[in-house]
């Protein structure tokens, strides 16, 4: 290792850290997707059996989807605890037919 001049950083001895002092939490299993419903908002919902990121939601370009046979983009992404909505205008209404994919 060096500092931002060059200069090269003292040498560590092996040390071993303790277990309990190891506090990473990597987790390595994507979410699974349980279901999907449009809402009474006219949301198309992604539910996960896990709780997801907010802070990095998907692009609205991931998503490939139609109503009623016509390519729709969603206008606004939001992830809630372990759901994914995905907003239109106008929103998807009552009885019409719709196809996703991610």
């Amino acid at each position: 290792m060096q500092d931002t001049a060059g200069n090269d950083a003292a040498s560590i001895p092996q040390t071993t850290l303790p277990t309990d002092d190891n506090h990473s939490n990597v987790d390595s299993t994507a979410p699974i997707l349980q279901s999907v419903e449009v809402n009474s908002a006219g949301q198309l919902v992604f539910h996960y059996n896990e709780t997801l990121d907010g802070n990095n939601p998907p692009n609205a370009n991931d998503f490939s989807i139609t109503v009623n046979g016509q390519v729709v983009v969603p206008t606004a992404i939001t992830i809630t605890g372990n759901d994914v909505l995905l907003s239109f205008i106008p929103a998807i209404g009552i009885g019409q037919s719709v196809t996703y994919s991610y």
